[in-house]
């Protein structure tokens, strides 16, 4: 039985020494050196126990230091952060236990049970962490190391029991042993352990990812969260500002409106003037509720069918008359109707800013004599053109490509009515471009038609 056991120590020996050379000569190219440095150690406390069986306290100072060194590893593995826990727990265990040495409690029957029990509650903390890495990872090696260090553990305290109360001795920790260093010797056979992707690397880096993606996730969320309150306050001041415009042009048509009723003393005069007056207030109303409703609730307007025709006609009769006190002439012209479905409210607000500009830019010529703003309307294929044109002069070409800017102003202009309609016509699905003619310029408002 001793030559048996011999053999296998010899056997145990060798494995060892020809892993742990192994180890020496991966150590300047292994990622994690931690794990290296607490893999390597549970080697060696394996075949300290090994190579000295029966010295008296060694045994068990190094039973100690092997599962402190498993606590160790494992903690390197899953990135644990009760690592300092784990160590000040194993050292004040052996230092509990030197302290009842030097107490002269060696012999004792309780010292015995003190022992095995730390033993054991110590161990639990590796244990468990491998039978969590293993269901997580599902990787077999680990399976069976966990399996081998519980048996070797279970070995350990069955022979330090045997040698207290005379029960047969069967030496199986040392074949037990052996088993883990082939086991050990199998996992540095495999490609890439312990070089740049050890035992630890699929789990962990994952794990790293995955707290990535969650901050990055968080981060996101938050960024959103954010986003959306600014677009609601951009929003809110955006229509603040169509808002305030909207006043200023009902109430220069008003105005403009009450000083003709009051150069003119003819009754039919009067009657006119207050009828544009009350057609140009019910239109504000009707615009401000709309701008309202949509604070309240974004897209709130429903989309009406319109004849592009019959819309165009009766923005004229609201326009046509108060332009005409001013020269400006007013016409519009059909090559092609088409039909429509859209929010009738926002498109005529949009024409609406486009047509007192032209009005603005011609008054800016009061010599001017044939002074027109023109609506035409057409349609090829799928799409819908409806083109605004005036003979102002048009855009300087170094400012044309600006003319869509927030607070750009040219003139006396607040910056904003461009803008203001360029975005209405985006929330409308409609595409709005400007393109220089002779002598004044065009806007034209292009519809998807389906």
């Amino acid at each position: 039985m001793d030559d048996v056991l011999l053999y296998g120590r010899i056997c145990a020996l060798t494995l060892l020494g020809f892993e742990l050379t192994l180890l020496v000569f991966r150590f300047f190219t292994c990622y994690n050196k931690k794990e290296l440095i607490s893999f390597s150690l549970i080697l060696a406390y394996l075949g300290f126990k090994i190579i000295f069986p029966d010295v008296a306290y060694l045994t068990e100072i190094s039973t100690y230091l092997v599962i402190w060194a498993l606590g160790n590893y494992i903690s390197i593995i899953l990135e644990d952060n009760k690592k300092d826990l784990w160590n000040v727990a194993v050292f004040s265990a052996i230092g509990v236990f030197v302290v009842l040495i030097l107490l002269g409690f060696k012999n004792h029957t309780l010292f015995a049970y003190f022992y095995l029990f730390t033993v054991c509650f110590l161990f639990f903390y590796p244990f468990i962490s491998f039978i969590r890495y293993y269901s997580r990872t599902k990787n077999g090696t680990i399976l069976f190391f966990t399996i081998t260090s519980a048996g070797a553990m279970l070995g350990g305290g069955y022979e330090y029991v045997a040698a207290i109360y005379r029960l047969p001795f069967i030496g199986i920790t040392m074949w037990i042993f052996l088993l883990i260093f082939l086991g050990v010797g199998y996992l540095l056979t495999q490609q890439g352990y312990l070089l740049s992707s050890e035992m630890h690397s699929l789990y962990s880096r994952l794990s790293l990812q995955e707290r990535q993606l969650r901050q990055l996730s968080s981060k996101l969320v938050y960024t959103e969260q954010t986003l959306v309150v600014k677009d609601r306050f951009i929003s809110l001041g955006l229509l603040s500002a169509g808002l305030i415009h909207e006043f200023k042009n009902i109430l220069g048509l008003i105005l403009s409106c009450t000083q003709y009723g009051s150069v003119h003393n003819d009754p039919e005069r009067l009657r006119q003037s207050l009828s544009l007056i009350e057609e140009h207030t019910r239109h504000g109303l009707e615009s401000v509720i709309g701008l309202l409703e949509k604070i309240k609730e974004k897209n709130t307007l429903t989309a009406e069918q319109l004849s592009m025709e019959t819309f165009c006609f009766e923005i004229l009769k609201v326009i046509r008359a108060n332009y005409r006190g001013a020269g400006i002439d007013v016409v519009c012209q059909v090559h092609k109707d088409f039909d429509l479905s859209v929010r009738k409210a926002e498109l005529e607000q949009a024409m609406l800013n486009i047509i007192r500009n032209a009005a603005q830019a011609l008054n800016a010529f009061p010599q001017k004599k044939d002074k027109t703003i023109k609506i035409e309307i057409s349609s090829d294929f799928d799409k819908g053109m409806l083109s605004l044109s005036d003979n102002a002069g048009g855009i300087p070409s170094e400012i044309a490509c600006n003319i869509f800017e927030p607070h750009f102003r040219s003139g006396k202009s607040t910056g904003m009515g461009l803008y203001l309609t360029k975005m209405m016509a985006e929330q409308l699905g409609v595409q709005l471009i400007y393109e220089p003619i002779k002598d004044g310029s065009r806007f034209t408002f292009i519809f998807p038609l389906s």
